[in-house]
């Protein structure tokens, strides 16, 4: 019963994108899914590290590194921004897609201005669990990644070589980093390391509060032969 429910919902929001006009999801005027000067609201500077807070200009600092798998974090806004937090539930909870390509495009245009340096990377979404994703009705984070590889040209890993295999809360749930980490723990393998072995990777997620999801997932992809590991999300915290 469930999965009629995801299949109707997801039919009807493709039906709506053709039929309503679309309105900024931040002033609600009649114009595309986010207006410019929305856009605009949206911009942050997050110069701080996403898990130590060291004032730092790519998200994650020297020691965190060397301790943490991830060379870089690069995000298109703050989470702190309640427009950003509008957008993603709209995004991932109420199924507006149409979305997906203005985020996609503000994180290829945040990627492009950070300056770093990265060799063609591996394209890898955040995966979700098969039963969420079923529920769901789709992976915010996989539609994400598809769009920025296609935007900028980078090779997409298949989507079965790293799986989520376990669920766990909403990371917005956790009252802690270290609760945050305990529930991540281990929930990651990668099925086949050919496709990663000594390859630069470009992680992808809509959301990092704690950063405890990306650090577990960089582990376990260094652990399967990845090379440098850096992440785009789309807001932080």
């Amino acid at each position: 019963m469930g999965e009629y429910r995801t299949l109707i919902r997801s039919i009807t929001g493709h039906i709506t994108d053709f039929i309503v006009p679309l309105k900024c999801v931040g002033c609600k005027t009649l114009s595309t899914i986010l207006c410019n000067q929305c856009k605009t609201r949206l911009f942050d500077e997050c110069e701080s590290c996403l898990f130590c807070k060291t004032a730092v200009g790519r998200g994650v600092c020297r020691t965190c590194t060397r301790t943490l798998y991830l060379s870089s974090i690069v995000s298109a806004t703050s989470y702190k921004h309640q427009l950003a937090k509008t957008i993603i539930t709209q995004y991932k909870y109420h199924g507006v897609r149409s979305l997906a390509g203005v985020m996609a495009s503000m994180m290829t245009n945040a990627l492009g201005a950070s300056g770093g340096a990265l060799h063609h990377p591996l394209v890898i979404p955040i995966p979700l669990h098969r039963l969420k994703e079923r529920r769901r009705g789709f992976n915010q984070s996989e539609l994400l990644a598809a769009l920025i590889a296609k935007t900028a040209s980078l090779p997409k890993i298949e989507k079965n070589v790293f799986v989520r295999t376990r669920k766990s809360p909403p990371q917005v749930t956790a009252a802690s980093a270290d609760e945050r980490e305990k529930q991540v723990r281990g929930v990651f393998i990668v099925r086949d390391d050919t496709p990663i072995r000594g390859r630069d990777i470009l992680l992808i997620d809509d959301v990092a509060t704690t950063g405890a999801t990306l650090k577990e997932a960089a582990k376990t992809l260094k652990n399967g032969g990845a090379e440098n590991i850096h992440a785009l999300i789309f807001a932080r915290g």
